[in-house]
């Protein structure tokens, strides 16, 4: 009766294996890109313009764009600006005075989209691009 029931438990639990691989945890991450430039760099403000591009619509509304610098003294990174990206992935960033005569780095922070649950994540990657400032 053992060797009737072995191949019968065997079976079943390579089904249950095959089921549990097939329901695993999935995550995808979804390439992003930014372009920007400095638009307005009249007297003290500089103000830098760009844009955020991706193949996922989601990827584009509501990102957290940051602009860093490395400061050559302290030889610390220093935030001088940050905002959102508008529905299209347009941003403005008026950087504080302290990025004159850098490249400021600018940064697009990681964003989950649908479908947000435990074992199944859409993830906007993060892109970064440096920006001279005169």
């Amino acid at each position: 009766m053992t060797r009737k029931i072995v191949p019968v438990l065997a079976v079943a639990m390579l089904a249950l294996l095959s089921f549990a691989i097939a329901a695993s945890a999935h995550k995808k991450t979804f390439s992003t890109d930014v372009t920007a430039e400095v638009v307005d760099s009249s007297s003290e403000t500089k103000v830098v313009s760009g844009k955020v591009t991706s193949a996922k619509k989601a990827c584009l509304a509501k990102r957290k764009v940051v602009a860093t610098f490395v400061d050559l003294e302290t030889v610390s990174t220093k935030t001088v600006g940050q905002t959102v990206t508008s529905a299209s992935g347009a941003f403005s960033i008026t950087l504080s005075k302290e990025a004159q005569n850098t490249i400021v780095l600018l940064e697009v922070k990681q964003k989950r989209v649908p479908p947000k649950t435990k074992k199944h994540r859409h993830l906007c990657g993060v892109a970064s691009t440096g920006v001279p400032v005169s």
